[in-house]
Parts: C-alpha cells; sequence; structure tokens
C-alpha cells in the first residue's frame, strides 16, 4: 500500500511540472499575441502617416528620406522611429521631424514627442 501510495505521490509530482510548463507556454504565447497587437498597431498608425506625409513632400524627398524610416515603438509620450545613419537622424529631425508629429496627431489625437534612431545602435532605454 505505502508503494503504490509513494508512486501516487509521484506521478501527482510529474503532473504538477507538467502544468507548470504548460503554463509557461500559454504565458509566452499570450504575450507574443500582445506583442503582436502592439506591433499592428504600431504599423497602422505609421502606414496611415506616411499617407499624410507623402502627400506634403516632393516624390524626390520622400524617397530620400522617409521611405526607409522604420516604425520602432509607440508609448503614452513618444513615437520612436529608426534611420539608416546618424545623417539621415540629422535630417529627419531638423526637416521632417515636425510633418511627421503633425501626421501622427492627426491620427491619433495625441502629441507624441518623435524619437528618431539610428538602426544598429543600441537603444536600450527605448
Amino acid at each position: 500500500m505505502t508503494e503504490r501510495i509513494d508512486l501516487l505521490i509521484m506521478e501527482i509530482q510529474r503532473i504538477k511540472e507538467s502544468i507548470g510548463i504548460i503554463e509557461n507556454e500559454l504565458k509566452a504565447i499570450k504575450a507574443e499575441e500582445q506583442s503582436t497587437n502592439i506591433d499592428m498597431e504600431l504599423l497602422d498608425i505609421w502606414n496611415k502617416a506616411i499617407d499624410i506625409i507623402k502627400k506634403e513632400l516632393t516624390e524626390v524627398s520622400f524617397n530620400t528620406w522617409v521611405r526607409d524610416i522604420n516604425p520602432i515603438e509607440i508609448n503614452d509620450n513618444s513615437f520612436y522611429i529608426s534611420v539608416k545613419n546618424a545623417f539621415a537622424q540629422s535630417i529627419v529631425k531638423e526637416r521632417y521631424g515636425k510633418l511627421i508629429k503633425n501626421a501622427l496627431k492627426i491620427i491619433t489625437n495625441k502629441d507624441y514627442n518623435i524619437e528618431v534612431l539610428v538602426e544598429g545602435i543600441d537603444n536600450s532605454n527605448v
């Protein structure tokens, strides 16, 4: 009888471990879904902003400075975008920052700070 109880206790432990693994997997899936939803919202906002911005620029200016901008993150106060290099960062901030900010305000009705980052540089504070 004691041997059977020990076997049942061992089986219960394995089941608990399996449940823990399943719970962790479900949490990871849920976190991934939330991240995907945020990414889709970010891309949707950015694509709408691009439509507005494109109408305000010449084709050459748009293709040179704006087309390759990538949206990175959005939070309560800031909208983060990235560009290829520091030169592009300077141009986008100085020449197009206000236009980007206004386009985002039209779409979201929020006044975001535009943060222009350079791709490949550690931006861990984002």
